[in-house]
């Protein structure tokens, strides 16, 4: 079977030859070209090449289903830089007030794969809720459908696209308008602004969702990065769900794989994202760096629901043994016996300090104890 073949087939639970192995490994990949580190054999080139040259199935992460553009706005960017520190102003100028927030990359954060982090956000407070409003409101979704084809043929065969179907209304809110904490004031102290303000981005999250599921890419993955204590029980249910379940139902009427990124601690939000609809849960991570094992999350989730992911990030560093990383990821394995429904790879990431090596022993697991049916563990 190639890799797509495998991966696809282990999606939709028909007979695999051996569980697939589709890591995610840029963030060591791209420190590694930074520094100078990579393997002879590797350099000079990218990810994907690399990826084909060390034998693995290809995860087409993030691949652009859309690009927004923003309307009947003056957008005005300013870059102050000093210190290696990089800050990024943007200007909204509308007809309702002016609206900014402020972009920061350091080298710390490039180091650790981070592009960047939002310090200042649009909303600070509720003078500035109108002008917000009227961004988002003119904010256009403009289909990247060639691209998007671009990047499948790039992949071909050697492994899947999982198109970026964005955030939910909410949590976008909180990671790119408002702030995670800010957002828990201004729910409280402004809930008519707020709530404008949301409704604003659900008509435009659904945009976005209509031009994802009309494009040809098979899985889309909308939201993630979810924590039981930063985004709870409650405020799930009332603010996550019920535009989940939208997306759900418009990914499965389309044919589509609906897919969250479940890289946290999703201990307390089992219930919550089988009720969402899901299909795929990726880059999912087991313990130690969560308490949700592959099997804890198969007794609520039940056996349909794909995983993808597994291997603790952690356990891919030097401080654990090779002998604990072997049986980590053997234990992965028997947990989702009979190995499909199930695609092995990273816990989000490789790690900057992560072995290479250990990659290669899990593909070579996947090989050996993952001959299906593999054995219940």
């Amino acid at each position: 079977m190639t890799h797509r073949e495998r991966m696809l087939a282990s999606i939709r639970g028909e007979v695999v030859d051996h569980v697939p192995f589709a890591p995610r490994w840029e963030l060591w990949f791209d420190s590694a070209v930074r520094e100078g580190t990579l393997p002879e054999r590797l350099r000079g080139m990218d990810l994907y090449e690399a990826t084909r040259e060390m034998g693995w199935g290809i995860k087409g992460n993030l691949a652009p289903v859309y690009r927004p553009e923003v309307r009947n706005t003056k957008v005005t960017e300013t870059v102050h830089e000093a210190a290696g520190v990089r800050d990024t102003v943007t200007e909204y100028e509308t007809p309702f007030g002016t609206v900014s927030k402020l972009f920061r990359v350091t080298p710390e954060l490039i180091q650790h794969g981070v592009k960047g982090l939002e310090i200042e956000h649009m909303i600070k407070g509720p003078e500035d809720y109108d002008a917000t409003i009227h961004v988002i409101e003119n904010t256009e979704v403009v289909p990247t459908y060639d691209e998007l084809r671009e990047m499948d043929t790039m992949v071909g065969e050697d492994g899947l696209l999982i198109g970026n179907a964005g955030y939910g209304p909410f949590h976008r809110l909180m990671r790119d308008f408002v702030g995670y904490e800010n957002t828990y004031y201004q729910l409280n102290d402004y809930p008519e602004q707020f709530a404008r303000l949301l409704k604003a981005m659900e008509e435009h999250t659904r945009e976005i969702v209509r031009v994802c599921v009309e494009s040809e890419v098979l899985v889309l993955r909308h939201d993630g990065n979810h924590d039981s204590y930063l985004t709870p029980p409650p405020i799930f249910d009332e603010y996550f769900v019920p535009f989940f379940q939208h997306f759900t139902k418009e990914c499965a009427k389309h044919g589509k794989v609906s897919c969250t990124h479940t890289d946290g601690d999703q201990s307390l939000l089992l219930d919550q994202i089988r009720d969402s609809g899901f299909a795929m849960c990726e880059a999912f991570t087991s313990p130690p760096m969560t308490p949700t094992s592959i099997a804890n999350a198969r007794v609520v989730w039940g056996p349909d629901v794909v995983i993808w992911g597994g291997i603790a990030s952690v356990m891919l560093a030097p401080e654990y043994s090779d002998a604990e990383f072997e049986d980590h990821v053997v234990q992965l394995i028997r947990e989702a016996a009979p190995g499909n429904r199930f695609i092995m790879g990273t816990g989000d990431n490789l790690p900057t300090d992560g072995l290479l090596e250990r990659m290669v022993r899990a593909d070579e697991l996947c090989n050996t104890e993952g001959r299906y049916p593999v054995a219940v563990g």
